[in-house]
């Protein structure tokens, strides 16, 4: 539920528009049969765009810093036990 809410935050807008597209084909489709072409497009389009903004996932990890930007270490190291 939280990666739903965190895509609806993100990319709320389009997220609105693509579930607007799939109940205005939906609608279409029931109540125009005359405009069945356009409710499908309608309707692929929704799909595809809710699943196009559920790939897009802002919490992969990203690769790990280059040496010199972490920050410098402080204290003393252990010494292996030998």
């Amino acid at each position: 539920m939280q990666r739903i809410s965190g895509l609806i935050g993100g990319y709320g807008l389009a997220f609105l528009l693509a579930l607007a597209f799939c109940a205005l084909g939906l609608v279409l489709i029931k109540l125009a049969p005359s405009f069945h072409p356009l409710a499908v497009f309608g309707v692929l389009v929704g799909v595809y765009t809710v699943l196009a903004l559920s790939l897009l996932d802002d919490d992969e990890p990203t690769a790990p810093k280059a040496r010199d930007e972490l920050p410098p270490r402080t204290g003393r190291r252990r010494r292996a036990a030998s």
